[in-house]
């Protein structure tokens, strides 16, 4: 509500649409290799990690599909690499638009 509502769609909706088009009009395409999408899921990587140790010992977890009190372990893995596997596919689109764009461009 109010403005945690404000806040959360700002961070989960406009911040990513804004970056792509950062990404898409400022970034330069050159520098991108199809293994950088292995390196960027790493953050989500550890992030889960630490979400799942820290709500272990809080007793809270950030996200409902990653609460395995809620859910159980093995939904919140499956669920959990889902999504890595959603950040890789979504990697390897990028790159692959970034090196369209750099030909493109040349």
């Amino acid at each position: 509500r109010g403005l945690n509502l404000v806040a959360n769609d700002i961070l989960h909706y406009i911040t990513p649409i804004l970056f792509l088009a950062y990404w898409w009009f400022y970034f330069p395409k050159g520098a991108l290799r199809w293994s950088y999408p292995f390196v960027w899921g790493l953050y989500p990587g550890a992030y889960l990690i630490y979400a799942l140790a820290r709500g272990s010992i809080i007793g809270s977890y950030p996200y409902g599909f990653i609460d395995p009190r809620a859910i159980g372990y093995q939904r919140t893995m499956i669920n959990a690499v889902g999504l890595l596997v959603a950040f890789f596919v979504i990697g390897l689109i990028l790159t692959a638009l970034g090196r369209i764009q750099r030909r493109a461009s040349a």
